[in-house]
């Protein structure tokens, strides 16, 4: 008997593990890991209205683990607003794939 197997098959989905925030006012410290990735990954992080970083590439360890060291000046914080970031990969057309949404902070 033969098995034959579809290119569908054999996808693995980026997910992320273990992501941990900490920090406020601007100033974060986001740390986690990626696994099953086959390409880069990057990061933005906006509030749903506007872009505070525009697209940047998370540094991977080779065990997958990363860090990004996140700072938005104070006087460029929303007000009544949450701060997202999203982590994701892109796909053959350069499109976001799954953006992982991470709550940086809810702000008053």
């Amino acid at each position: 008997m033969r098995t034959i197997l579809s290119l569908s098959m054999l996808f693995v989905l980026l997910q992320f593990q273990d992501v941990k925030v900490s920090g406020t006012n601007g100033d974060y410290l986001v740390t986690g890991t990626a696994k099953g990735k086959y390409g880069p990954v990057y990061y933005t992080v906006e509030d749903g209205h506007v872009e505070f970083i525009k697209e940047k590439q998370v540094q991977l360890q080779e065990d997958g683990t990363f860090q990004l060291n996140i700072h938005i000046p104070r006087e460029k914080l929303p007000h009544n607003a949450t701060l997202i970031l999203y982590l994701y990969e892109k796909n053959k057309k350069g499109e976001k794939n799954q953006p992982y949404p991470v709550v940086l902070e809810r702000l008053n």
